[in-house]
């Protein structure tokens, strides 16, 4: 598995969709866009990396 640099606890990958706000906080208009996004995160410590699990985390055959 995959631990933490920082805290030693499990890091997995997050799956998501990043809503870009004006700023009234809404999400609809027409030069506002929906990305996906992948990032790796810390279950614990919410260390995060958006390009590669091996910047927070190493792997531990434990």
């Amino acid at each position: 598995m995959w631990k933490c640099k920082k805290c030693g606890e499990e890091v997995g990958l997050r799956r998501g969709m990043l809503f870009k706000l004006d700023k009234n906080k809404d999400t609809s208009g027409d030069d506002l866009s929906i990305h996906d996004t992948d990032y790796y995160e810390c279950s614990h410590c919410h260390n995060y990396s958006y390009s590669d699990v091996e910047e927070i985390a190493i792997w531990d055959e434990e």
